[in-house]
């Protein structure tokens, strides 16, 4: 397998796996909630009380494939917006990084930027580190990062490489 067929294996899996804890913890949240509201404060639902709470919840036309691109979306959404994109591969560069480095970095104020990591931290490319303050890219942040810089690279050379070309012959109409 090619280094190019595992990096999009490894994309596609970690996007996935993302986007999975997240549907799980809405999920409990909104069972534990109704549990809290129904019973007053109640243990984490078992098994049944999930499914009864989750899938009685659902339309029957609903299907896990609707919930999965919608949750794709939404994720790949935030995460290419132009700011949080800046902010991701700014994170690339390093371990980890704190809120205030990032908005002197990306000339942004710091609780824009906390509100854009929390956004990304929701989608599943962010964690937390809650003891340092800092934050860091998750798996599926890393394989995001990875995925922009090779294809960035790849245009990169593709200009470098046909439009000194194409500025030499000026503009010819197609006929």
């Amino acid at each position: 397998m090619t280094a190019e067929k595992t990096n999009e294996l490894e994309l596609i899996n970690s996007l996935s796996d993302a986007a999975w804890e997240r549907i799980r913890s809405l999920a409990l949240s909104t069972a534990k909630y109704e549990n809290f509201v129904r019973l007053g404060s109640a243990p984490t639902p078992d098994k049944g009380e999930l499914k009864k709470g989750v899938w009685n919840g659902l339309n029957s036309e609903d299907n896990p494939k609707s919930m999965a691109i919608d949750f794709v979306l939404l994720s790949l959404g935030c995460a290419l917006e132009r700011d949080n994109s800046s902010i991701l591969m700014k994170m690339g560069e390093s371990e980890s990084i704190s809120p205030r480095s990032l908005a002197k970095y990306l000339g942004m104020t710091e609780l824009i930027i906390r509100e854009r990591m929390n956004a990304l931290f929701q989608s599943g490319f962010v964690g937390r580190n809650y003891e340092s303050g800092t934050y860091f890219l998750t798996d599926s942040g890393k394989s995001l990062v990875m995925m922009i810089n090779q294809i960035v690279n790849r245009l990169a050379e593709t200009i470098n490489q046909k439009l000194p070309d194409l500025v030499s012959k000026g503009y010819e109409p197609r006929l």
